[in-house]
């Protein structure tokens, strides 16, 4: 069937079986999308981290940040806490 086709109806028919595959199984589709994001996210995260390793910047952590935080250490939270974190604690 397909090697009557020309090339054009072929791909069509192929994005048509894959937009009524990604239509009828939303599960499916949430799946992808969810682990596209995640692969996303790694690679950005790792970005990062590898930038920050490169120009000196400490790893966060949390248990520290807590710590620091809860001592009212705002020197050693502004390195220990995530940002967003941080951001938090000063405002």
């Amino acid at each position: 069937m397909f090697s009557k086709m020309t090339p054009k109806e072929r791909d069509t028919l192929l994005i048509v079986a894959a937009g009524a595959l990604l239509f009828f199984v939303p599960k499916f589709t949430q799946m992808i999308t969810q682990q596209a994001i995640k692969a996303a996210g790694g690679v950005v995260t790792g970005a990062v981290i590898g930038a920050g390793e490169v120009v000196g910047v400490p790893p966060t952590s949390v248990d520290q940040c807590a710590a620091d935080v809860a001592a009212g250490r705002t020197w050693d939270a502004s390195f220990s806490c995530p940002a967003m974190d941080f951001l938090k604690y000063i405002f």
